[in-house]
């Protein structure tokens, strides 16, 4: 499968999401790039590690790293979680200062 498929089915959106023509699927593509730029930043890692996206990294991975570094036990359900906190956050802050 090719690598841009590939990200649409692990966003739970359909391979219609990388049509420019359309709109199916494009939110939940947003949403899982938002969430995916967050969590390098939350790490103070860089963004444009390997591939384009940091294709080679995963949440999995930056949990482990995480953990690794500060001996903390962490989770890929909860770097994604504290992902989508931060998130908000800045969309409030965008929001807010216009």
């Amino acid at each position: 499968m090719k690598p841009h498929l590939q990200r649409a089915a692990d966003y739970g959106t359909a391979s219609e999401a990388y049509d420019f023509q359309g709109y199916e699927g494009k939110a939940a593509l947003v949403k899982g790039f938002e969430e995916d730029i967050v969590v390098p930043d939350l790490l103070g890692l860089c963004k444009w590690h390997g591939d384009f996206r940091r294709a080679a990294m995963s949440a999995k991975r930056d949990a482990q790293m995480y953990e690794a570094g500060t001996g903390e036990k962490m989770t890929e359900e909860v770097l994604m979680l504290t992902a989508r906190r931060v998130r908000a956050l800045e969309r409030a802050y965008d929001c807010r200062e216009g």
